[in-house]
């Protein structure tokens, strides 16, 4: 498959099964149980995407593919799906949306892994001091309450006189 592309499961499909090839995955090879798809833009593709996984459109196809639980999508019934095509500039203004969507999305995802790893650097965490230091709260964890070694039970506790008004701490 080619970056871009559209690609379609065949068993899965009725679930949603319906994906743009991304970059990272660009010349990797696809089951023959996938249909593949060049649409001819980015916009169009990921116009193209929304519009096939729409509860509409995946019903159409679940009422024609035999199965229970895992419905085939066979082509002869792909071809007979009537898919709704606005304008093209309406087309491409949609799938341009969608794209800037997932693009901020990514941002999110890559900000919010910088500020974990920076946890990680700050806190030490996943050195091998950091493991020392768990396995000792975890020796010690009877009689400490507080910081890192809390017991099971006295996070039970915690948690559940919380959520629950009037709950006791559960007897050992």
């Amino acid at each position: 498959v080619r970056k871009g592309q559209l690609v379609f499961s065949q068993i899965r499909a009725t679930d949603g099964a319906i994906g743009i090839v991304p970059p990272t995955m660009d010349l990797a090879l696809v089951s023959g149980s996938y249909y593949v798809f060049d649409v001819g833009n980015e916009e169009e593709t990921a116009y193209l995407w929304a519009v096939l996984r729409s509860h509409e459109l995946r019903a159409d196809m679940q009422s024609q593919s035999p199965g229970s639980g895992r419905y085939v999508t066979y082509w002869k019934n792909i071809e007979k799906l009537l898919v709704p095509m606005l304008a093209e500039d309406k087309r491409r203004s949609i799938g341009k949306a969608l794209m800037d969507t997932w693009k901020g999305l990514r941002e999110i995802e890559e900000s919010k892994a910088k500020a974990l790893a920076e946890i990680v650097d700050v806190l030490d965490l996943e050195s091998e001091e950091s493991i020392k230091r768990w396995r000792a709260s975890k020796a010690n964890t009877k009689n400490n309450s507080a910081g890192w070694g809390l017991n099971g039970q006295d996070l039970f506790y915690r948690k559940t006189r919380r959520s629950v008004q009037g709950s006791t701490k559960p007897k050992a």
